[in-house]
C-alpha cells in the first residue's frame, strides 16, 4: 500500500476542515447551506487563483474579509471564512511542493 504523502495528507486534513466550517456555519450559525457551500467554493477558488502571490496580498484578502465580516455584522462566519482561506493556501503550497519534490526524484 502507498504511503501518504505531506500533501496527500495536507489535502485530507483540509477536507475535514471544510466539512466542520460548513457544519458550524449551517447549524450553529444558522447560515442557508447553499451560503455555506458557496463561501466554501468561492474560498477554494480565490486560494487557487492566488497561491503563488506574495504574502502581503494574502494579508490584505484575509484583512478585506475580516472587515467585511464586521461590515456585515456576520464576523463569526467571515473569520471561518479567513480560516479557510488561510488553509487553501497551506495546502496548495504543500500540494506544489510535494509535486515538484516527485518531478525531480522522478528525473533523476
Amino acid at each position: 500500500m502507498k504511503q501518504l504523502g505531506k500533501p496527500e495528507i495536507a489535502l485530507i486534513l483540509y477536507i475535514i476542515f471544510a466539512v466542520v466550517v460548513f457544519v458550524i456555519s449551517a447549524f450553529a450559525l444558522k447560515v442557508p447551506i447553499v451560503t455555506v457551500a458557496l463561501i466554501v467554493l468561492i474560498q477554494a477558488g480565490l486560494a487557487v487563483c492566488m497561491h503563488k502571490a506574495p504574502l502581503w496580498l494574502h494579508v490584505v484578502v484575509i484583512g478585506g474579509e475580516l472587515a467585511l465580516g464586521i461590515f456585515t455584522k456576520n464576523v463569526v462566519l467571515l473569520i471561518l471564512a479567513a480560516l479557510l482561506y488561510f488553509a487553501s493556501v497551506v495546502v496548495l503550497s504543500f500540494w506544489f511542493h510535494g509535486n515538484m519534490k516527485r518531478e525531480r526524484r522522478t528525473a533523476e
